[in-house]
């Protein structure tokens, strides 16, 4: 595989900064708010932004991406009339607000290398997909045994769908994959094992489809990635054939029932959900589609918002611009159409650089399509506002790298 050019590397790499200390205070409350702690995003956000400004000489660089979450969150404010006190109006603004602290947060000092900023732009992807895992590992012990796929929230002591549950488990699944495919150490890899099939174990409890098709999804992404990237031809048969090993390996151990896998499966939320003697879902059918070709259906009707789509189907669409459309208007919507085209557009120049690691374009592809899949099967700004939240947080910390790294081109050019 071709190693990135990284300009400005230094061999006192190890020894530069990555964040300030003030920076690492920033980033413990965006920890918090990742984590969702007591089930308070938004006030983790607020705080860390306040740090924020009092502490860092961040510049605010207008851009595509900032300009439409602003609009974004204003048209809420204006369009939805669901909010009910002063929280809920200064909730939307946590978009914007992350925006612009991912994007701040890798400036530590002038001198600083392209490689020590990539670094980390890895390192806040790396603690917000921690910190989401660990309320998702909360919840899964909380919930040992559980026969109800709607569990109990580790922090808020209500009931929490299985859905906004496995929302927790996206950027996990993106982190892992990518250590996965990558010339990444061996621990790493083990690490990312058990995490995958820590979720698929609280799966079973929540009995979703949705984690399986993510892990399934963004293996293969991250596989065909490393596949295509890779120019040795040796390494690449030997995880073609680790990868045929380890499926034949699960098989056969289920097959033989070990260590009581098979039993657990068959017991299981999710295996009674569709296999189960009174199960009433066939695996093949998801009438989410139905739901989203409704939404469409009657989106002229209803161009100012108001959930009166939503009143008629009797359901949410399952999908981040049509729930969006439903419950805040068009020019929402349009908001946040132009916002995930202009992140679109931040994964492919990542992906394109010459400058950029390896690793560094895995992590971004794969942390960016379990987010954009999760977009497509859920109400986000309903209800996972904290999860669009986290996504321009990391969005705006990798606006910058692509930032860094064309102002390194254009400095070596002038050499």
């Amino acid at each position: 595989m071709k190693q990135a050019k990284v300009f400005g590397t230094s061999p006192n790499l190890n020894r530069q900064k990555v964040f300030t200390l003030a920076q690492k205070i920033i980033l413990l409350f965006m920890f918090l708010g990742a984590i969702n702690f007591v089930g308070r995003y938004y006030y983790c956000v607020y705080i860390a932004f306040l740090l924020f400004m009092a502490f860092e000489k961040g510049k605010i660089r207008p851009s595509v991406s900032l300009f439409s979450l602003v609009l974004l969150s204003l048209f809420v404010l204006l369009f939805d009339d669901s909010w009910s006190g002063i929280t809920d109006m200064i909730k939307p603004f946590t978009y914007p607000i992350c925006f612009v602290m991912g994007y701040n947060l890798l400036n530590v000092q002038n001198n600083v290398t392209v490689e020590s900023k990539e670094k980390a732009l890895g390192n806040i992807i790396f603690l917000v997909a921690f910190a989401n895992f660990i309320h998702f590992a909360l919840n899964m012990i909380t919930n040992f045994g559980s026969l109800s796929r709607n569990t109990i929230d580790f922090w808020t002591k209500s009931i929490l769908s299985a859905t906004g549950q496995m929302a927790l488990a996206c950027l996990a699944i993106g982190v892992a994959c990518a250590f996965l495919f990558s010339n990444s150490k061996p621990g790493h890899k083990v690490l990312s094992v058990i995490i995958l099939t820590s979720i698929l174990a609280y799966n079973l409890i929540l009995a979703g489809r949705t984690l399986i098709v993510m892990i399934a999804g963004i293996l293969a992404v991250s596989y065909i990635y490393y596949m295509i990237k890779s120019d040795d031809r040796i390494k690449k048969l030997k995880v073609f054939i680790w990868v045929i090993a380890i499926f034949a390996l699960i098989a056969v151990c289920y097959g033989i029932d070990l260590f009581g896998i098979r039993t657990a499966v068959e017991q299981s939320n999710l295996y009674n959900r569709f296999f189960g003697e009174y199960s009433v879902i066939n695996v093949e059918e998801d009438s989410r589609l139905d739901y989203k070709l409704a939404y469409i259906s009657k989106m002229l009707s209803y161009p100012f918002g108001g959930n009166h789509i939503f009143a008629e189907v009797g359901t949410y669409a399952h999908d981040l611009l049509l729930d969006t459309y439903d419950r805040s208007g068009v020019f929402t919507f349009l908001a946040v159409l132009i916002y995930i085209i202009s992140s679109i557009a931040n994964m492919v120049k990542i992906l394109k650089s010459t400058n950029s690691s390896f690793f560094i374009k895995q992590l971004v592809l794969c942390t960016y399509i379990v987010l954009y899949m999760e977009f497509l099967v859920e109400p986000i700004l309903i209800g996972m506002p904290w999860l669009f939240a986290t996504f321009c947080f990391i969005d705006g910390a990798v606006s910058k790298l692509i930032t860094e790294m064309s102002r390194a081109e254009k400095k070596t050019l002038r050499i």
